[in-house]
């Protein structure tokens, strides 16, 4: 099988972090010194100047000199407090970057891409997790059709049909999984018809289950769709072209990439005796949308 982007679609790189608090402190530096010798040069300059000047008291003097080392004092500690203060600032935006930096490394280490592979298989829900949803209202597995309204489901579960998708994932690339949020499936049969999945929450989680048959985890995330509707016949065969999904792929440190993924069957290959539909996957097509990021806490 084929994913046609993800050599292309890899996270980039770290840069290294700017030098501009670099350039700025020695710019800031070289002016504090100019000042400093500025300042010592005027204040040599109207000390020796006072010896030549005759109409001067010695008591004038000395009051003018000590004047002008006052102002000189004044004048060196207020530029050492600039300096001080422009240095606190330099350091600030310094630490920033280099956290900026770290995160960015930590990201492209850590990161995660899965595959969809083989096959996927689709078929009616057990009638126990329908009993435990119709007490629990938990949705955090399920995707609805996007006609349904969620808040009328917990209530009426009996108008509605609750189906399974089953497919084994591989991981092409980074850390172990960690878990798999689902945005939207978008399915389209060979007359085009097109049936849109979306999650009963912000976002629908899936399982990740092991199959020790096949040794090789599995996606399992639940669907949701009225009685009436010609997207599932039960224990019939229910010809799909493909299959696109839009998902956040988590890593076990936490590090998201979000992405798109478009998954292209034959013909159900058979229906399987519990009455699964089993769809090989001929090819596939990933995109990766943006650069890792850090997920979002529970809650936010």
């Amino acid at each position: 099988m084929n994913s046609d982007n993800q050599k292309n679609n890899k996270p980039p790189k770290p840069q290294k972090p700017p030098k501009n608090a670099q350039v700025k402190r020695a710019i800031n530096l070289r002016f504090m010194l100019i000042i400093w010798f500025t300042v010592f040069g005027l204040l040599l300059i109207a000390f020796f100047a006072t010896y030549y000047i005759e109409a001067f008291e010695l008591q004038q003097s000395i009051a003018l000199v000590a004047a002008l080392m006052s102002f000189a004092a004044f004048v060196v500690q207020s530029v050492f407090s600039f300096s001080i203060l422009n240095y606190n600032a330099i350091n600030r935006q310094t630490n920033e970057e280099l956290r900026a930096f770290q995160t960015m490394q930590f990201l492209a280490a850590n990161y995660t891409v899965i595959d969809f592979v083989d096959h996927m298989l689709l078929f009616d829900e057990s009638v126990r997790y329908i009993e435990r949803l119709h007490k629990t209202g938990d949705f955090r597995f399920y995707l609805k059709q996007d006609d349904i309204d969620a808040k009328n489901i917990q209530d009426t579960v009996d108008a509605y049909k609750f189906l399974t998708v089953k497919i084994p994932i591989s991981l092409v690339e980074g850390k172990a999984i960690g878990e798999i949020r689902f945005s939207s499936f978008t399915f389209a049969s060979f007359e085009g018809t097109e049936y849109h999945f979306i999650p009963c929450l912000n976002q629908s989680s899936s399982l990740i289950l092991y199959n020790e048959t096949d040794h090789r985890n599995e996606v399992v995330v639940n669907l949701i769709t009225k009685k009436d509707s010609d997207f599932y016949t039960s224990c019939a065969l229910n010809p799909f072209a493909k299959i696109k999904i839009r998902l956040t792929m988590q890593s076990l440190l936490g590090v998201a990439v979000h992405g798109a993924i478009e998954l292209y069957f034959t013909n159900p290959e058979k229906l399987e005796k519990s009455g699964a539909n089993r769809y090989k996957i001929v090819s596939s097509h990933f995109e990766i949308e943006g650069a890792p990021e850090l997920a979002a806490k529970k809650g936010e």
